[in-house]
């Protein structure tokens, strides 16, 4: 992954999961928020500024700590039009609850487009604060682009209760 260089970034670490957590900003907004294994360092095009990040990572870091919910920062995404509309409908997805890729095409006017509102959600820049990991299937769990496993630990961190095992 590249960091435009006009982004200032900073990570923060996920403790007991060998995860950090790029975040990305954009002058007083969050452009990327994206989970790194350890191994996985971006380019570093961007500069690295903890100090013009703080206003994100601070609660970012507390989100994960279990201390803080709902996250809301503001966020400067670069999609398509379809795509910004998909993920303005994920943020109005609550803490703790989860909803379908059927659903939220449904929610923003397009009930037949749940493969593409899939689509729009594995592109989505701004993991957490535009919460992609509480979208899933109507017969499972579904994808994530930082990995399913992550999506698990996500959704067990808001105790989310699916009626299916994440096991």
């Amino acid at each position: 992954m590249t960091l435009d260089s006009g982004w200032t970034y900073d990570t923060v670490s996920w403790a007991g999961t060998g995860l950090r957590v790029l975040v990305a900003c954009r002058g007083a907004r969050v452009c990327r928020v994206q989970f790194l294994r350890e191994s996985h360092a971006p380019r570093r095009e961007g500069r690295h500024s903890p100090a013009s990040t703080r206003f994100a990572t601070e609660p970012i870091a507390a989100y994960l700590a279990g201390e803080r919910r709902p996250l809301q920062l503001p966020v400067d995404w670069n999609g398509t039009p379809f795509q910004e509309r998909v993920w303005s409908a994920l943020q109005s997805i609550p803490f703790g609850t989860v909803t379908t890729y059927g659903a939220v095409a449904r929610t923003i006017g397009s009930p037949g487009a749940s493969r593409a509102v899939g689509g729009a959600v594995g592109k989505n820049p701004i993991a957490i604060l535009v919460p992609c990991h509480r979208v899933v299937a109507s017969t499972g769990l579904g994808g994530f682009t930082g990995g399913v496993d992550i999506k698990k630990l996500l959704l067990h961190l808001e105790q989310v209760q699916l009626p299916y095992s994440l096991e």
